[in-house]
């Protein structure tokens, strides 16, 4: 389809994978979506700022530069940033300091004005006991006959003035995306013998969305 993009431009694209490494800090795989990053190019990706003290290829091989379309590894930033963050580099590390800072604020004032995940399961409790109303429920366990008892299992719940409703149900451990769907659809996360994803529980903890898990099916049930 000719896709083009001006490799002379300030570099700019989206983060895809970000991690800590020993001996290496905060780094980050890239894709860079328009110009040219450089060694040495100071930057910003959400609240976080940095400079290209290194890049490296597909390969683990150091490259001085990377165009348009380029996956590239980048280290030299400040914290490890957040997948699906663009970033973009500016004039200097001044301007991405000042940049991440005020995203950061805003990141703050958001993130108080939340529910926290306690407070938001109360009101849904207390609007279940007040009202006809519905408990969404997501589900997710380790093996899919497990999942189907609970599926079934659930479904048996009655209660007067309102039900209980998976919403959905999957096998393996809480991601990013289930609590995403959660906090769209104000559901409360379930796990049986699965544990939520390091990144999956501090969205949760943003976001306010309930996450409990369980080992036991009879106190899942309980609960």
């Amino acid at each position: 389809e000719e896709y083009k993009a001006n490799p002379k431009a300030e570099a700019s694209g989206v983060v895809v994978e970000s991690q800590l490494e020993r001996g290496k800090g905060a780094i980050a795989s890239v894709i860079v979506q328009r110009g040219t990053l450089h060694t040495g190019d100071p930057f910003v990706a959400g609240a976080t700022s940095g400079r290209a003290r290194a890049l490296m290829d597909e390969k683990g091989q150091q490259v001085k530069d990377a165009g348009p379309s380029t996956p590239v590894q980048i280290m030299g930033w400040d914290e490890v940033p957040t997948a699906g963050d663009f970033f973009s580099v500016v004039e200097s590390d001044r301007e991405a300091r000042r940049i991440a800072a005020e995203r950061e604020e805003e990141l703050k004032a958001v993130s108080q004005a939340m529910p926290s995940a306690r407070d938001r399961l109360q009101g849904l409790l207390e609007q279940l006991r007040s009202e006809d109303a519905t408990l969404n429920v997501i589900v997710k366990a380790d093996a899919h006959g497990s999942l189907e008892a609970l599926r079934d299992s659930i479904s048996k719940i009655e209660r007067e003035g309102g039900k209980i409703q998976v919403l959905h149900g999957a096998v393996g451990g809480i991601n990013e995306n289930d609590v995403t769907l959660a906090e769209v659809t104000e559901s409360v996360i379930v796990g049986f013998n699965v544990r939520p994803e390091p990144k999956a529980r501090k969205a949760a903890e943003e976001a306010g969305v309930e996450i409990r898990t369980y080992g036991i099916i009879y106190e899942l049930l309980d609960d």
